[in-house]
């Protein structure tokens, strides 16, 4: 799986911010994304996380905030990602919007198997973490259960290393 993006991508990047008036700043937002409410709209392969409500609660103890991307607009989507200091959420079109975040962001995936994250990671120069979480396919698409007591330990290690 390789993945190889346009050696231009960085320079659209800050282009679309500035002409959106996005300044490059520290970040300072935790947030965690979410795919429930895309997943229950989308007609193509599905991933879910099945305890995600417990995913939630302990990543709302440690600060974080839950975003559903499909309920912004692009540019609000690209304002909110380019104000965060780490991100978390599952591979996909949700959390690749982290291209739009400050150099220096950290950002943890929740995949079973992908790599274009963590390309992306490489491109936007931002500190890159996976987890892998325990996965099966059934007639209603990828089924992924998160260890809560590891995220936790992981999240919390990510924050440290982030002040």
């Amino acid at each position: 799986n390789s993945h190889l993006f346009h050696p231009q991508i960085m320079q659209y990047v800050t282009d679309t911010k500035a002409g959106l008036g996005i300044s490059d700043a520290q970040g300072e937002l935790k947030l965690y994304i979410s795919r429930s409410k895309f997943n229950s709209k989308s007609q193509s392969y599905k991933r879910f996380i099945v305890n995600e409500s417990a995913v939630v609660d302990a990543l709302t103890a440690c600060g974080f905030q839950t975003v559903f991307p499909e309920d912004l607009t692009w540019p609000e989507q690209i304002a909110l990602f380019s104000r965060a200091k780490i991100v978390i959420g599952e591979s996909g079109s949700g959390l690749h919007n982290t291209l739009f975040s400050p150099l220096g962001t950290s950002v943890l995936c929740i995949q079973p198997n992908n790599h274009v994250q963590a390309t992306l990671a490489q491109v936007a120069q931002h500190k890159f973490y996976i987890m892998s979480a325990d996965s099966i396919d059934t007639q209603n698409g990828q089924e992924m259960s998160v260890d809560i007591e590891r995220l936790t330990s992981m999240v919390m290690a990510i924050v440290s290393a982030s002040n």
